[in-house]
């Protein structure tokens, strides 16, 4: 629903400060957005978990008996 939405809002915008101020606005809200992720230390914090054979669970296929 918000792709849409934003196509009907961005199409007259890029018509009034043009095609390529609109997309230096998109690359900026881009940059923005990865920035505000990439500055939470959980995101920045995150570890491959591997399975332990206490969990029971198998980190690596396993063949079928043949």
């Amino acid at each position: 629903m918000a792709i849409p939405l934003a196509q009907a809002t961005v199409g007259p915008l890029s018509a009034a400060i043009g095609v390529h101020t609109t997309l230096l606005g998109a690359a900026v809200v881009i940059l923005s957005c990865t920035v505000a992720m990439l500055a939470v230390r959980d995101v920045r914090a995150l570890r491959i978990r591997t399975a332990s054979p206490a969990t029971g669970l198998v980190s690596a296929p396993v063949s079928a008996a043949v």
